[in-house]
């Protein structure tokens, strides 16, 4: 432990603090005469597996000292700082993790989202086989719907990729992302499993090559989640966390927070009837006649699912966002603008449905949110809110 002394001459800063070995864990910059604030505090805070230390700051300044050039001044330096300080593990205390699993699998679903948005009905003989035929519109439209999400959880890796390579899995959004990860590639290969084990409606080929992608995208997100999260790989404490943090959706002081709170508890509700109701909810949005088929079925239930562990989260921790009055953080700037283009394509793609005698009594309703959440999170992402509370600690 040792005193030292930084200088920002651009700024017109001294300061003085205290310094460890590894990491600055405490930064006091007094201005001098005529300089922006009578006190600022940069803090490290770190979560509580104490593999990560992330810069933040708050600020106390005057009303006669607030000059926006200098508070930008002071902003760089504080990125600077966080820049040279994460060059290496041994200087930060910083975790690097390996981030090609994530990029392999934000290319496989990628890949794999491009080929049933541009060729459903080959899709759907490629997974179903002779029970496939004669094809009806749901399946394009489901395989479509599918297509959309699973490029969205192609995103959702490569957000996760970013962070292993910087050593940012730790961080409490990067955490969550794991565990919306690993519970859609659970409830993928749970619906693949049961597909076999009580209807055997999936090819051999499709269904194991499907059930290897869910399983090494479970795999991956499980391993980083009990590595990084509080509650390890306990499932009950990891549901009793889903339920303390559910209880943040009651949080409401502006605009933003009550639309993705109102989004999450919308779209995980949807998903949800999607999954556990999926004739009483496809007839509400298509005139079908009759019950859904039983490929038909599993491609909605499969939807359902995707929707509530990924949108749901995802919308989830937008509306934490809102709370911190913060878009501007990368990982959030990503995935808001994937869930713009996912819930505009997904309502661009039930649009020419809505003129026809296939909608379904509540195909607008059903449609409602998705435009009103693409519409939101495009103005957000375009013009995100500054905050300097870069980091969020557990």
């Amino acid at each position: 432990m040792k005193a030292c002394r930084h200088t920002d001459r651009a700024a017109g800063l001294h300061s003085t603090g205290t310094c460890r070995r590894t990491r600055l864990t405490t930064f006091r910059a007094d201005c001098r005469p005529g300089g922006i604030c009578a006190r600022v505090v940069f803090t490290e805070p770190q979560d509580r597996s104490r593999k990560e230390t992330v810069p933040s700051f708050r600020r106390t300044c005057l009303p006669q000292c607030k000059t926006a050039g200098k508070l930008q001044s002071l902003r760089q330096l504080a990125v600077a700082r966080a820049a040279k300080t994460e060059g290496s593990e041994t200087d930060t205390g910083t975790q690097q993790d390996n981030g090609l699993p994530y990029a392999g699998l934000a290319v496989l679903y990628a890949a794999l989202g491009a080929f049933l948005f541009a060729a459903p009905h080959a899709a759907a003989d490629v997974m179903f086989g002779a029970a496939a035929g004669p094809h009806d519109f749901l399946h394009e439209v489901l395989f479509q719907l599918l297509a959309i999400f699973f490029e969205l959880v192609a995103l959702y890796n490569i957000n996760q990729k970013y962070a292993a390579d910087e050593g940012r899995l730790g961080e409490v959004i990067h955490v969550r992302s794991n565990a919306s990860l690993a519970s859609f590639a659970g409830v993928c290969l749970g619906l693949t499993l049961l597909s076999f084990v009580l209807v055997p409606i999936i090819t051999p080929g499709a269904g194991a090559a499907f059930g290897l992608l869910s399983g090494a995208q479970l795999l991956t997100g499980l391993r980083a989640y009990a590595k990084y999260s509080p509650a390890g790989a306990n499932p009950i404490a990891m549901l009793g966390s889903y339920a303390g943090d559910l209880t943040q959706l009651a949080k409401i002081d502006g605009l933003n927070t009550g639309l993705y709170s109102m989004f999450t508890a919308t779209f995980i509700g949807i998903g949800l009837g999607f999954l556990f109701a999926p004739n009483l909810t496809a007839a509400g949005m298509f005139s079908l006649g009759g019950a859904l088929g039983t490929e038909d079925q599993f491609l909605w239930e499969l939807l359902g699912g995707t929707i509530a562990t990924v949108v749901g989260p995802i919308a989830y921790m937008q509306q934490e966002a809102a709370l911190q009055n913060n878009f501007s953080m990368r990982p959030k700037r990503l995935m808001m603008g994937g869930l713009a283009l996912a819930s505009g394509a997904y309502t661009f793609t039930l649009l020419p449905i809505l003129f026809t005698d296939k909608a379904g009594s509540l195909l607008f309703w059903a449609g409602f949110p998705w435009g009103t959440l693409a519409v939101a999170s495009t103005l957000v992402a375009v013009k995100p809110k500054e905050n300097p509370q870069w980091y969020t600690p557990w």
